[in-house]
Protein backbone atom coordinates (compact mmCIF):
# COMPACT_ATOMS: atom_id res chain seq x y z
CA UNK A 1 0.00 0.00 0.00
CA UNK A 2 1.64 3.47 -1.21
CA UNK A 3 1.58 6.61 1.55
CA UNK A 4 -0.59 8.44 -0.57
CA UNK A 5 -3.54 5.75 -0.07
CA UNK A 6 -3.11 6.32 3.82
CA UNK A 7 -4.00 10.03 3.87
CA UNK A 8 -7.20 9.06 6.09
CA UNK A 9 -4.88 7.61 8.41
CA UNK A 10 -2.23 10.73 8.31
CA UNK A 11 -5.87 12.95 9.10
CA UNK A 12 -6.41 10.70 12.45
CA UNK A 13 -2.64 11.12 13.64
CA UNK A 14 -3.34 15.13 13.54
CA UNK A 15 -6.36 14.96 15.25
CA UNK A 16 -4.92 13.17 18.06
CA UNK A 17 -1.65 14.94 17.84
CA UNK A 18 -3.61 18.19 18.36
CA UNK A 19 -5.74 16.62 21.31
CA UNK A 20 -2.51 15.92 23.17
CA UNK A 21 -0.72 19.07 22.06
CA UNK A 22 -3.88 21.60 23.16
CA UNK A 23 -3.82 19.31 26.78
CA UNK A 24 -0.08 20.31 27.25
CA UNK A 25 -0.36 23.76 25.91
CA UNK A 26 -3.74 24.36 28.53
CA UNK A 27 -1.18 22.66 31.37
CA UNK A 28 1.31 25.01 31.01
CA UNK A 29 -0.74 28.08 30.37
CA UNK A 30 -0.72 29.92 34.02
CA UNK A 31 2.93 30.09 33.92
CA UNK A 32 3.84 30.23 29.86
CA UNK A 33 5.59 33.20 29.12
CA UNK A 34 5.45 32.54 25.75
CA UNK A 35 2.21 31.66 24.45
CA UNK A 36 2.47 33.84 21.25
CA UNK A 37 5.29 31.94 19.84
CA UNK A 38 3.69 28.90 21.27
CA UNK A 39 0.76 29.57 19.18
CA UNK A 40 2.32 30.72 16.30
CA UNK A 41 4.36 27.39 15.46
CA UNK A 42 1.81 25.66 16.98
CA UNK A 43 -1.11 26.89 14.04
CA UNK A 44 2.04 26.94 11.52
CA UNK A 45 2.72 23.16 12.48
CA UNK A 46 -1.04 22.56 11.87
CA UNK A 47 -0.69 24.47 8.36
CA UNK A 48 1.77 22.35 7.54
CA UNK A 49 0.63 18.76 8.43
CA UNK A 50 -2.47 19.42 6.53
CA UNK A 51 -1.07 20.44 3.82
CA UNK A 52 0.71 17.29 3.43
CA UNK A 53 -1.82 15.14 3.81
CA UNK A 54 -3.95 17.37 1.12
CA UNK A 55 -1.31 16.52 -1.10
CA UNK A 56 -1.78 12.72 -0.38
CA UNK A 57 -5.16 12.86 -0.41
CA UNK A 58 -4.92 14.62 -4.08
CA UNK A 59 -2.67 12.30 -5.56
CA UNK A 60 -4.48 9.44 -4.64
Amino acid sequence: MEDNELWARHLLVLAYELIIAIYVMLQSLPRNLLLTPTLLIFFLAIVKYEERSYKRASTS
